[in-house]
């Protein structure tokens, strides 16, 4: 990356570690946003309205990825497994090392089928019964990537990463020390500064440019303001400037993912 003054940041050909490319006609249109900005790949996620939770429909969605990029891209889609309380541990070993796809996927969702996001009410009810899943995933250096909020309708809406980190994420990390973890999205600073503080040394985040430019104000300016919610919602600016700090530096372990 190099800055040629204060206003234009000039980045070579880069890697996007968290992007939505849906399906069907929001997949066509998608997709070549993605090129233009010069991607040579990206984490495609997998919650999708039949959410990739096969080898069968990883494959098939591709297919239907790589159909519809240019000979000439060289783009590389990296699929990633959708995590369910059904999950087979052999199957998330297999399709792994057949290339089907690079990681794992977590939505958590809660006991009434409740997401916390788009397409995650597939998601994980139980994230203590999934562990025979996380064994085989840390034996294979399986990353798992976590959309980490707590989904229950009394956790204030913008506790709602800091509340997963204490209950969810630390007893995972502890349990499985060396399982790669990416904490997707992050936007409050206490979540990334115990990622940069490298106390769990395969623990990482990626950051989204939004997250980057908005703080929770900014939803409410001049009333509601929908374009600018997203799950996870922005925060206080203070966290906002805490992330930013991390990822200006060059903090390595924060990458970027647009999540679209």
């Amino acid at each position: 990356m190099s800055i040629n003054n204060a206003n234009e940041i000039i980045i070579p050909r880069w890697f996007d570690r968290h992007l939505h490319l849906r399906e069907w006609e929001m997949l066509r249109q998608v997709l070549p946003c993605t090129l233009r900005q010069q991607a040579t790949g990206a984490v495609i996620m997998p919650n999708l309205t039949d959410p990739i939770t096969t080898i069968e429909k990883a494959q098939a969605y591709k297919k239907a990825i790589l159909d519809l990029s240019p000979p000439d891209s060289g783009f590389v889609p990296c699929l990633t497994l959708y995590l369910t309380d059904q999950t087979d541990p052999e199957e998330v070993v297999r399709g792994f090392q057949m290339g089907a796809w690079r990681a794992v996927k977590l939505y958590m969702t809660s006991q009434a089928g409740q997401g916390g996001t788009t397409g995650s009410a597939h998601g994980v009810r139980d994230l203590f019964g999934r562990y025979k899943v996380l064994e085989v995933m840390e034996k294979h250096g399986i990353p798992l990537l976590g959309h980490f909020e707590a989904v229950e309708a009394e956790v204030d809406e913008f506790d709602r990463e800091v509340v997963s980190l204490c209950r969810d994420l630390i007893p995972l990390l502890k349990a499985f020390p060396n399982l790669p973890v990416v904490f997707e999205h992050v936007t409050d600073s206490r979540v990334a500064d115990l990622v940069a503080s490298g106390e769990y040394e395969n623990l990482y985040a990626t950051v989204t440019a939004h997250h980057l430019l908005l703080n929770r104000n900014d939803m409410f300016s001049g009333g509601m303001t929908p374009l600018h919610y997203c799950k996870p919602v922005p925060k206080r600016e203070e966290h906002r400037q805490v992330i930013r700090q991390y990822v200006t530096s060059g903090h390595a372990r924060f990458g970027a993912g647009t999540d679209s």
